[in-house]
């Protein structure tokens, strides 16, 4: 919901001010939200003219660092249109991370949610556009770990009708460093597998489809 959005200004942190330049590519045009991890920014993409998003780190700690880094190597992999697609990443001259990926139009399912009832059939198609983008992320070995409506963008016109964003918390099947250890519990209340809730690391997409 539009109340919880917090400007970052309104925290007294540093924000980004309108025509900074990012990467020596990107111009910013605009706040957009902010999360519990990242500030966003509408942008321009100099050299293409093209709007972006722009989502600038502000976590402390390393771990929620490296999920950062990762979110952007694994989000460059990514070609099903049902996913947000990747632009660019790298780090500002502050040393602060940014990822950058498309402008979208549209709302969070959340946002939607709050608005209105969602009729059966259109509910149908958003969960079934949802299980396609979670199928293509399953099959090249990659658990989401944390699909929620606020994570499900609806388009204002498609195809594809919805995107699926933040992977700021995906497990790689086949990886043998991972961040999560056994015991810590990953994800968003109401929408955690039962073998969130109990801490297990060895998770698979069952947990996706769960949510």
């Amino acid at each position: 919901p539009a109340a919880m959005i917090e400007d970052p200004r309104a925290r007294g942190e540093r924000q980004m001010r309108v025509g900074d330049r990012v990467l020596d590519r990107f111009e910013v045009e605009r706040w957009a939200a902010s999360g519990g991890m990242a500030d966003v920014y509408r942008a321009r993409d100099v050299a293409t003219g093209e709007r972006v998003a722009l989502k600038l780190f502000r976590g402390s700690s390393p771990t929620s660092a490296e999920r950062f880094v990762r979110e952007a190597a694994i989000v460059a992999t990514m070609s099903d249109p049902r996913i947000v697609r990747y632009v660019a990443h790298g780090a500002l001259a502050s040393g602060e991370l940014c990822l950058v990926t498309e402008w979208l139009e549209g709302f969070t399912l959340a946002a939607l949610m709050t608005r209105r009832q969602l009729a059966w059939d259109e509910a149908l198609r958003l969960g079934y556009e949802a299980a396609r983008a979670l199928s293509a992320a399953h099959a090249r070995g990659l658990v989401h770990r944390d699909v929620t409506p606020r994570n499900l963008f609806v388009l204002r016109s498609g195809p594809p009708l919805l995107k699926v964003l933040d992977f700021g918390l995906v497990r790689v099947l086949d990886a043998t460093f991972v961040l999560t250890k056994t015991g810590a519990v990953m994800g968003t209340p109401g929408y955690l597998s039962p073998e969130q809730v109990a801490g297990e690391r060895d998770l698979d997409p069952r947990t996706d489809v769960f949510a």
